[in-house]
């Protein structure tokens, strides 16, 4: 048994988000430790992939928790997934005190309805177990300025769950263009994956109202 005094100074991280866990990692000095993804075959792939290389550059432990939460009990997975993940977080209170949540939107652009927000987010969590969310008010194009410079990340960075080969940035989707848009506009350049930005990446990305949202919020510079 783990006696609670020994446990209250230690966090696991927990994100749906490459950029969101690197910058915990970096700025919140979240050095060592466990990082914990729900996935299935996506993250089989991504544990054996790069990425977690970088993990491991930092002393952080990776461990991937196979659930049929999505399959049977999920009625929709965007507005439910980070109550999937608090559950099986809870499991983990004798091994640690809080963990750290990957925030997806800043706190002035809090988007409802949406399964991960800063309203609702902190009542899954208990008295014995908490969760922070580093980088609440930060837009995600000014986390990509802090990281962008660093080498494991220029080289190990994963951000996309549509390139036909998992565990890789397939360089054309919104969530892709998206990031090289972050980094080429705070002065990082390209990256070496999902590649430079071009303007055929505008031209061929199909225009929904989700993409205008996040092109919006996400590639405002100062």
């Amino acid at each position: 048994m783990v006696r609670k005094k020994d446990i209250d100074a230690k966090r696991i991280t927990a994100v749906n988000g490459a950029i969101a866990v690197i910058y915990a990692v970096i700025v919140a000095g979240f050095l060592g430790g466990s990082f914990f993804d729900i996935m299935d075959k996506v993250g089989e792939v991504f544990g054996a992939g790069s990425f977690y290389v970088l993990l491991k550059a930092y002393g952080i432990e990776h461990v991937a928790i196979r659930t049929n939460w999505h399959a049977e009990m999920c009625p929709d997975w965007e507005m439910t997934f980070f109550a999937g993940l608090a559950a099986v977080l809870h499991h983990f209170t004798d091994r640690a005190a809080s963990a750290l949540v990957a925030p997806d939107n800043p706190y002035d652009q809090v988007r409802l309805p949406w399964g991960s927000n800063a309203i609702s987010n902190p009542l899954l969590a208990s008295n014995r177990f908490t969760f922070t969310a580093p980088g609440s008010a930060l837009r995600r194009y000014q986390k990509c300025e802090v990281i962008g410079a660093i080498p494991e990340v220029r080289k190990h960075l994963r951000v996309c769950w549509r390139a036909p080969s998992l565990g890789r940035n397939c360089g054309r989707c919104e969530k892709c263009i998206r990031t090289k848009a972050n980094f080429l506009t705070v002065g990082h350049g390209s990256l070496e994956s999902p590649g430079p930005l071009t303007t055929s990446d505008f031209t061929d990305l199909q225009v929904t109202a989700d993409v205008i949202r996040w092109l919006d919020a996400h590639l405002t510079t100062k």
